[in-house]
C-alpha cells in the first residue's frame, strides 16, 4: 500500500528524539485514540469487504465507501497534530488531501447514480 510505504520512509528518516511526538499528551489518550483507530475496521486486514457489502446495492456501497473514506481522514486528522514538520506532517497532509479528494470522487459517483 502506498500508505505503508510512505509512514515507512517517514520512520526510516526520523533519528531518536524525533521519533517523540510533539503534542502535549500526558495521560497519553491521543496515543490511544490513534491506535484504536489503526485497529479500528478502517485498517483491519480481517475485514473482508466482499462480505461486507455483499447483497448491497450500488448506492450502498458507494455510501459504505464514503463512510470509510470520512473515518480515515479522521485518523489522518489526528496523526497530523502528532506529527511535527521535521518528521514529515506535509506527507500527512498530503495523504489528507488523497483521502478528501476519494470522497468528493465517491460523491460525484453516487451523484450519478440518482
Amino acid at each position: 500500500d502506498g500508505h505503508e510505504r510512505t509512514f515507512a520512509a517517514m520512520r526510516a528518516a526520523l533519528s531518536g528524539a524525533e521519533t517523540q511526538s510533539v503534542t502535549f499528551d500526558p495521560s497519553g489518550d491521543a496515543e490511544q485514540y490513534l491506535i484504536a483507530m489503526a485497529d479500528a475496521n478502517v485498517f483491519d486486514p480481517d475485514v473482508d469487504l466482499a462480505d461486507v457489502v455483499s447483497g448491497m446495492s450500488p448506492e450502498e456501497i458507494l455510501d459504505v465507501a464514503i463512510d470509510l473514506e470520512k473515518e480515515s481522514i479522521v485518523f489522518y486528522l489526528g496523526l497530523r497534530e502528532a506529527v511535527s514538520e521535521k518528521a514529515g506532517k506535509d506527507k500527512v497532509e498530503g495523504i489528507l488531501k488523497e483521502e478528501m479528494s476519494h470522497v468528493a470522487l465517491l460523491r460525484g459517483y453516487l451523484d450519478a447514480l440518482a
